[in-house]
């Protein structure tokens, strides 16, 4: 864990996560609109996309449990694991069945929706980004103090 934050707050480590998953998602779209990728290609794209995946992952785990408030970070870890089991189960399903509905004609339009539906779930999740108060960051905080609720 200590090389982990380590390597999060290293000046650019942000940048190259970004350039990674940008790359990969370029990769996948190239991968998906061009009808005829060579196998190389495709196994580059998709190295360069779980590349920038697992580089942001561990960075957001640690983040996670920074920010949560003291005694509260096993209900934190657990929303984490809740929001990435289910996002995998949704997502694999919902491209599931854009391939299903695709196979009676041309398949490629099926993983061309498989494609689309996570890339705008994406676009929607960097435009609800957009509320977050300015100044937003995965810093630490000054100091947390545990807030309760009236009683």
């Amino acid at each position: 864990a200590d090389r982990v934050k380590r390597y999060g707050e290293t000046i650019g480590a942000e940048s190259r996560r970004l350039l990674a998953m940008r790359g990969g998602i370029a990769g996948m779209i190239v991968l998906v609109a061009v009808p005829a990728v060579p196998v190389a290609e495709g196994l580059a794209a998709w190295t360069v996309a779980g590349l920038g995946m697992g580089l942001a992952y561990a960075p957001l785990s640690l983040m996670m449990l920074h920010k949560a408030l003291p005694g509260q970070e096993g209900q934190a870890s657990a929303s984490l694991n809740l929001a990435d089991v289910l996002g995998t189960a949704i997502g694999i399903g919902a491209g599931g069945a854009a391939v299903a509905a695709a196979a009676g004609g041309t398949l490629r339009f099926g993983v061309l929706a498989a494609f689309a539906i996570p890339a705008a779930v994406g676009l929607a999740a960097l435009a609800f980004t957009r509320r977050l108060p300015a100044g937003t960051s995965s810093a630490p905080a000054p100091e947390q103090v545990p807030v309760r609720a009236p009683d």
